[in-house]
């Protein structure tokens, strides 16, 4: 999926994302703040990134709570409905 329509489903849950680093999610995914970034060639890069989450769960509810708060404000329908309504009647 080019935007991430799950990625922010799952942040609107509290879950922990880590997303690839191109495309949508890197719009909006600050790394290590509101979800990770990772480059999913490198296995590596998934791996670490899985056992911070796992390991850390001070990590995991700060970085959850963090993308939570984060798809609440930007990704609501009064938002976007707002921003429709604004730029037809401009």
């Amino acid at each position: 999926e080019g935007f991430g329509i799950v990625i922010v489903d799952a942040m609107k849950l509290g879950l922990v994302v880590i997303a690839g680093n191109s495309g949508g999610p890197s719009d909006f995914i600050r790394h290590g703040n509101n979800g990770f970034l990772v480059d999913g060639n490198h296995i590596n890069e998934i791996a670490d990134s899985l056992k911070a989450v796992l390991l850390d769960q001070a990590l995991r509810e700060r970085v959850g709570l963090s993308g939570f708060e984060f798809a609440g404000k930007y990704f609501n329908w009064d938002r976007h409905i707002t921003i429709i309504i604004k730029t037809f009647l401009s």
